[in-house]
């Protein structure tokens, strides 16, 4: 994934899961369940786009060259730039998520309950990444193709990411039976979690601890440990 050039909707929770900001994005099939959109979809979905614009405005300024440059000296010896780059800007990469976030939970039902636990959510999981034993600060530089092979075989379990507008921010037809609920997003990123796990032990066990890390961290996070007891 292009940090400084490209950002689509799957690339901003790419920053944000299990480090997939190392690799490149891959297009995913997506079943929308029996999601039916609402009455005001259309709106919605402009309004989502143009907070997306807005956080790519955000974002593309941490990540300048200036900026690259700057992680460079303070950690030159590392051997995984975008890695420390991401933990070194994880205060102004929440902070970019949360602009404009606050507005939006008014735009809709859904966004009212899914875009605070969102925010919970990103945080949780970036924090759990730049924990000083996390998978980010882990990663060495060498087990990129490890990632990127495991990525592509487990992509199908966050297939959501690239239709955050209906899984966050606008209403379905019938809310009582939208499928996409806080519990359906922690089940399907436990389950990306757990195949990323498979994958990696056989492909670059090294990183074990710190994805175990990193799982126990997102398990027993106050967004979804209620939905994680028993997944």
């Amino acid at each position: 994934m292009k940090l400084l050039n490209t950002f689509s909707t799957s690339s901003i929770m790419s920053v944000l899961i299990m480090g997939i900001c190392l690799i490149a994005t891959f297009a995913a099939a997506f079943s929308p369940l029996n999601y039916e959109p609402g009455e005001h979809y259309e709106e919605c979905q402009n309004n989502f786009l143009n907070w997306t614009i807005e956080f790519a405005k955000c974002h593309e300024q941490m990540f300048t060259e200036e900026a690259l440059n700057e992680t460079i000296r303070l950690h030159s010896g590392t051997k995984c730039l975008r890695c420390i780059h991401i933990c070194r800007m994880q205060t102004d990469i929440l902070r970019c998520v949360n602009e404009g976030s606050k507005n939006f939970t008014e735009v809709s039902n859904k966004a009212r309950t899914m875009v605070p636990f969102l925010l919970k959510l990103s945080e949780d999981i970036l924090t759990g990444m730049c924990d000083e034993n996390g998978i980010l600060r882990a990663n060495n530089g060498d087990d990129k193709q490890c990632f990127r092979n495991s990525w592509s075989e487990c992509e199908d379990h966050i297939d959501f990411v690239d239709h955050l507008d209906m899984v966050f921010f606008c209403d379905s037809a019938n809310e009582e039976k939208d499928p996409f609920t806080k519990q359906y997003v922690c089940l399907r990123l436990w389950d990306f979690h757990e195949c990323m796990q498979r994958k990696i032990k056989n492909c670059y066990p090294e990183l074990m601890s710190a994805h175990e890390l990193l799982g126990n961290k997102f398990r027993n996070s106050d967004s979804c440990i209620k939905y994680l007891e028993n997944p």
